[in-house]
C-alpha cells in the first residue's frame, strides 16, 4: 500500500507540474505583445528629443582652459519638427521635408565611418606592417618619385606659383616638426585632422586629441608660428628638411566639404562657430535675396554650393574658402619644392613608406581622424541636375589640381560635355 501511495503521488505531482508548464507556455503565447520600437524616422520628426543627431542630445567635446575658440563643432542640428523650414532661398515642400529628415536619420549611423561605397577618400587600408615588403616599397618609392616629376615638369609650364617673403614663403596650412626636420602641407578634406594629429603626436603631445584645429594645436605645430622669419629659407630649400603636401581628388574632396558642411544636403540648422556654414548660408541667401533667420532649418543644394564657390572665385581665388578652395594654390605647389606627394586614395601605403623614411615613431599609420562618413551618391548623382555652364567652369577652377596631381577628369564628366550630347 505504501508503494501504491507512493506511486500515486509522484504521478499526481508530476501531473501537476506539466499543467502549469501548458498553462505557462499557453499564456505566454497568448500574452505576448508585438513591441513596436519607434524608428530614427519617426523619433526625429516627432520628438526633437530623442532625436540623436539634435544639438541638445550630441555630447560637446571637451576645450582646454586656454583654448578660446573651438574652430569646429562637429554637431549635425536638426530641427525637421518646424513647419517653416526651407532651402536657402525658398519654401521646401513638407514631402521634401520629410524626405530629407528621413535621409538625415537613416544615414546618420553611417556619420563616424567611411564608407565604403560611393565616394571614398581613401581606398588603400590594408597595408600593415606584416605586409609591408621590399617590393611594396619600391613601387611606392617609384610612384613617389613618377608624382614628383610630373609636379615638377607641369609647374614649368604653369602660373602655380607663390611669390612671399619671410613667414608668407610658407603656406598657411603646413605645418613643421624639428625633430624629424618634416614640413608638410595639407589642405581641408585631404587629411587635414589625420595629418594635424600625426604632427602633434612628433611634437611630443601624448593627451587624447578630440579636436586637432584649435589654437593652441597651432601653436604647436603650424609652420608660421613655430618657425623663425630666418629658418624660413633653409626649411625650404635645405636637403635635411623632408617636404610633402596631401592631396586628393579634386571633385572627391569638393562633395566631401559640401556633405561635411552642409550635411549631404539635408536639413539642418545652422549655427555659428560650425564652422562658418552659418556664415556662407548668409551669403547664398543675399545672393539670392531672400533673408537668413537663426534657427531657421535649412537645406542647401548642391547647385547652390557651387553657385557659392564660383561666387567666391570672382572675388579672387584667394578669398575661396580653404575647404574647397584648390589645392594648388593652398599649399604653393608650384613654389615649394616638395620631395613626396601623397595622395588619399593611397594613404595608408604613402604613410608607411615616409614614416619608415624618417624613423618616425609616433605617428599610427591605421589612424584616420574626423572620418565624416561618405554618402552613397556618385558624382552623376550630385552633378546631374547642375548645367553645364556651372561644370565646365568648376571643372576649370581645379584644373591646376587635376593637372599638377596627375587626376583625371571623370570620364561622365567628359561624356556629359562631349560635343555630340
Amino acid at each position: 500500500m505504501r508503494l501504491l501511495k507512493y506511486i500515486v503521488l509522484t504521478l499526481t505531482a508530476a501531473t501537476c507540474i506539466a499543467v502549469a508548464l501548458i498553462c505557462a507556455f499557453l499564456q505566454d503565447e497568448h500574452s505576448i505583445v508585438p513591441v513596436i520600437i519607434p524608428s530614427k524616422e519617426y523619433l526625429a520628426i516627432t520628438n526633437i528629443s530623442s532625436n540623436p543627431f539634435h544639438a541638445s542630445n550630441i555630447k560637446k567635446p571637451r576645450t582646454k582652459p586656454h583654448d578660446k575658440k573651438h574652430v569646429e563643432s562637429r554637431q549635425s542640428t536638426t530641427n525637421i519638427s518646424s513647419n517653416t523650414t526651407r532651402t536657402v532661398s525658398s519654401s521646401i515642400p513638407s514631402s521634401v521635408v520629410s524626405n530629407a529628415s528621413l535621409a538625415l536619420t537613416s544615414q546618420g549611423s553611417s556619420l563616424d565611418h567611411q564608407s565604403t561605397t560611393g565616394i571614398s577618400s581613401n581606398t588603400s587600408h590594408s597595408v600593415t606592417l606584416s605586409a609591408w615588403t621590399s617590393e611594396k616599397e619600391e613601387m611606392v618609392r617609384n610612384r613617389y618619385e613618377l608624382r614628383k616629376d610630373l609636379l615638377k615638369e607641369k609647374c614649368l609650364t604653369t602660373s602655380g606659383y607663390h611669390v612671399g617673403e619671410g613667414l608668407l614663403a610658407l603656406p598657411l596650412f603646413s605645418c613643421y616638426n624639428d625633430k624629424y626636420k618634416v614640413l608638410g602641407c595639407v589642405s581641408a578634406k585631404a587629411g587635414a585632422s589625420t595629418w594635424m594629429t600625426h604632427f602633434l603626436r612628433m611634437s611630443g603631445y601624448t593627451e587624447p586629441i578630440e579636436n586637432p584645429h584649435t589654437e593652441w594645436a597651432h601653436r604647436l605645430v603650424r609652420a608660421r608660428q613655430v618657425l623663425q622669419r630666418q629658418q624660413v629659407a633653409e626649411v625650404l630649400n635645405s636637403p635635411s628638411t623632408t617636404r610633402f603636401i596631401s592631396v586628393r581628388h579634386p571633385i572627391s574632396r569638393l562633395i566631401s566639404a559640401y556633405n561635411n558642411k552642409f550635411y549631404y544636403g539635408r536639413v539642418h540648422v545652422p549655427r555659428e562657430g560650425m564652422g562658418g556654414t552659418a556664415l556662407y548660408i548668409k551669403l547664398i541667401m543675399e545672393m539670392e535675396g531672400t533673408k537668413f533667420h537663426e534657427d531657421q532649418p535649412v537645406m542647401v543644394t548642391f547647385r547652390q554650393f557651387i553657385n557659392l564657390i564660383l561666387y567666391q572665385k570672382t572675388k579672387g581665388i584667394q578669398n575661396i574658402n580653404n575647404h574647397w578652395g584648390p589645392q594648388y594654390n593652398l599649399c604653393y605647389a608650384c613654389s615649394v619644392p616638395y620631395d613626396y606627394i601623397i595622395k588619399q586614395e593611397t594613404f595608408d601605403e604613402d604613410l608607411q613608406y615616409l614614416t619608415d623614411k624618417l624613423n618616425i615613431t609616433e605617428v599610427k599609420v591605421s589612424l584616420k581622424s574626423n572620418r565624416f562618413g561618405e554618402s552613397n551618391k556618385t558624382y552623376e548623382d550630385h552633378f546631374r541636375d547642375i548645367p553645364k555652364d556651372l561644370i565646365k567652369k568648376i571643372l576649370n577652377l581645379y584644373r591646376l589640381d587635376f593637372l599638377l596631381f596627375g587626376y583625371k577628369v571623370p570620364k561622365f564628366f567628359k561624356d556629359l560635355l562631349s560635343p555630340q550630347r
